[in-house]
């Protein structure tokens, strides 16, 4: 059990090195202190004096055990900025897409708007093909039994439109 005069002694250490990170990092000064001081009781009951000095590996105990909170920290701040982020895309893409179902319904004749709807539905859906295989979706509306005719009039119509948008 350390005495008084000894704790005296490495709470330099740990103040040095947690003033060190408060300056690099800008987080709490005392956060950064008692996280040292909770380092300081682990490295008492894990210290082996045969491997080396008391006050190196606090020195090593201390640089470790800080970088590992700071790291902590900014992922903490880091994840709640991503949330924020992450909802703002989501909402965002809900406004898209009935922006888009809005222009679909008011822009189509009624003989097309069932070939568009299919279209845009199989467009947003989950199981296009990722590795962007060619013809994918007018192998699906044949398949729904759409002529070509109507899948390419349907096709030209649509990109009048987006090139008027």
């Amino acid at each position: 059990m350390p005495t008084n005069q000894q704790y005296l002694d490495n709470i330099k250490i740990i103040n040095g090195i947690a003033y060190s990170f408060h300056c690099t990092t800008g987080l709490d000064l005392e956060d950064l202190k008692a996280q040292g001081n909770l380092c300081y009781c682990q490295c008492i009951n894990n210290f082996d004096s045969a491997k080396g000095s008391f006050k190196a590996y606090l020195r090593r105990c201390l640089r470790n055990e800080l970088c590992t909170y700071v790291r902590t920290i900014f992922n903490k701040e880091n994840m709640k900025n991503r949330v924020d982020l992450d909802s703002f895309i989501v909402l965002r893409n809900q406004q898209l897409n009935e922006e888009r179902q809005n222009i679909i319904k008011l822009t189509f004749s009624d003989n097309k708007n069932k070939v568009i709807k299919k279209i845009y539905n199989l467009i947003m859906s989950s199981d296009k093909p990722q590795g962007g295989e060619k013809g994918w979706l007018t192998d699906k509306l044949v398949k729904m039994g759409f002529g070509w005719g109507e899948i390419r009039e349907s096709f030209k119509e649509i990109k009048q439109i987006l090139n008027e948008v």
